[in-house]
């Protein structure tokens, strides 16, 4: 619903009826000179002091220094993100890399207890048998059963070993400060932070309001013009040199053709249309003439071609000498 510009005009039309302190930040209403004059216009009441602050040409030391802080701080953000980014990436990569471990660790045990669960069963069977040796060879049951159980002590023992050593786990790293961060040689020489992805002008209202930027003097009605950068005519030839270049940079959306450049377009088109039917026809001409030219040629060998036959038929027959009279004088009688 604010699209439409309603609010802008309500702000505009309630203003000038209060008597406070107002600053306009209109970019391109603020450097066109006849935009100007319709905002000084709306207050025109003797209790408005109308002041223009002109920021225009080489920055100062207190703003270069202000931009070099802001950049400074853009780039440890960044740096800061990114540092976050890796150190999550880690803690991801060894979480991970833990879980594995700890798979590793079940499924290890698990074979472990099945070992044990299947050495049981031979220690069993080999308990069985050497009770039945001891009981042949004369050795009592009790100096069996001792044995047996010093050496399941001992597995035990060294079980319990192999798992305090799995479970030490990797001592922690500590966290870590975000590097910190300083402004290169070609960040220093910056004077403006590096543009965003949104503009004050669109590219379009740019190009086609540019060449009509001016800045503002008391002759249009301000009561003061206050310079924060440079001055009068400095800040002037500053802005008159930003246009040229833009001017060599920029496309012009106002620039029309003229009726002349029309009447010379239109020549030029008929001049073009006339050479290309005029290339077409000697293409046409030409392409005639060739097929032409390869016709006699086709019809001279296929001629030669005929005579060359005839004369191998006549080579391979007997001559006839009659004459041709001779030949009527049959034909006659043949038809007597």
């Amino acid at each position: 619903e604010l699209d439409d510009d309603s609010a802008r005009r309500a702000v505009y039309a309630v203003a000038p009826m209060q008597p406070r302190n107002y600053v306009v930040m209109e970019v391109k209403g603020n450097l066109i000179q006849e935009e100007r004059k319709v905002l000084l216009e709306r207050f025109s009441d003797p209790m408005f002091k109308k002041v223009a602050d002109v920021g225009v040409g080489e920055a100062t030391p207190d703003y270069r220094k202000a931009v070099q802080a802001l950049l400074l701080h853009d780039k440890q953000e960044r740096a800061d993100r990114m540092f976050k980014a890796e150190q999550e990436e880690k803690k991801r990569k060894k979480l991970i890399e833990k879980k594995q471990k700890e798979a590793a660790k079940a499924k290890k045990k698990a074979e472990k207890e099945a070992k044990q669960r299947l050495a049981a069963i031979k220690a069993k069977a080999a308990a069985a048998k050497k009770k039945a040796e001891a009981e042949k060879a004369g050795k009592t049951e009790e100096e069996e059963e001792a044995k047996a159980e010093d050496e399941e002590k001992k597995e035990e023992e060294k079980e319990e070993e192999d798992e305090e050593e799995e479970e030490a786990d990797e001592p922690e790293e500590p966290e870590q400060d975000p590097p910190k961060v300083a402004l290169d040689a070609e960040e220093k020489k910056l004077v403006h932070r590096p543009a965003t992805t949104i503009s004050d002008l669109a590219p379009l209202v740019m190009s086609a309001n540019f060449a009509k930027f001016t800045l503002p003097d008391k002759s249009e009605g301000f009561h003061d013009i206050r310079y924060a950068w440079s001055k009068d005519a400095k800040a002037d030839e500053y802005l008159k040199q930003w246009k040229m270049n833009r001017k060599i940079n920029s496309r012009v959306e106002e620039l029309r053709p003229s009726a002349w450049f029309h009447q010379k377009l239109q020549q030029w088109q008929r001049a073009t249309k006339e050479w290309q039917q005029k290339v077409n026809d000697w293409r046409s001409e030409t392409q005639k003439k060739t097929k032409q030219r390869e016709a006699k040629k086709n019809a001279r060998t296929q001629a030669m071609a005929r005579i060359e036959a005839q004369a191998k038929v006549s080579a391979a027959k007997p001559q006839d000498k009659r004459t041709e009279k001779d030949a009527e004088l049959d034909k006659k009688r043949e038809e007597e």
